[in-house]
């Protein structure tokens, strides 16, 4: 049975830049999807990265891809640590979302959510695409 993921930000195939691209270079891209959430950018030293909540009435677009098969231990856990979900405690948690296909359909996609509490320098991205806030803001991702 294939894995799925839903990514909205740094791993997305039309965002990721360097490390970001090399953990991806597996996954299959299956199409643009929506999923429930709020989204917010977040300024690092190394670039602009979103943070996912769960809830409320907002859509978050990104991307769903699969791994074709098992996905061996070690990319998972590449992807765990590059988006910090080490354990409970980690900055994100990998949990469970239902992806709604651009085409058609819904899947559900492991998804990268923040695991701590919402912060004064997060910026809300009203419309839900990390992608095109990139664009419009001539912000740079993180790992470019």
């Amino acid at each position: 049975m294939a894995r799925h993921f839903f990514f909205y930000g740094t791993l997305r195939h039309d965002v990721a830049q360097g490390l970001p691209a090399r953990l991806i270079e597996g996954l299959e891209p299956v199409g643009p999807a929506t999923a429930a959430g709020r989204i917010f950018a977040r300024r690092d030293s190394h670039g602009w990265y979103p943070v996912l909540f769960r809830g409320g009435i907002g859509r978050v677009r990104g991307i769903v891809c699969r791994a074709a098969g098992r996905l061996p231990g070690r990319a998972l856990a590449a992807l765990d640590r590059y988006e910090g979900a080490a354990g409970m405690g980690g900055e994100y948690v990998r949990r469970p979302v239902r992806a709604v296909l651009d085409g058609g359909g819904a899947v559900m996609a492991d998804a990268y959510f923040f695991n701590r509490t919402a912060r004064r320098e997060l910026l809300p991205i009203p419309h839900g695409d990390f992608a095109r806030w990139l664009a419009e803001t001539g912000s740079k991702p993180f790992g470019s």
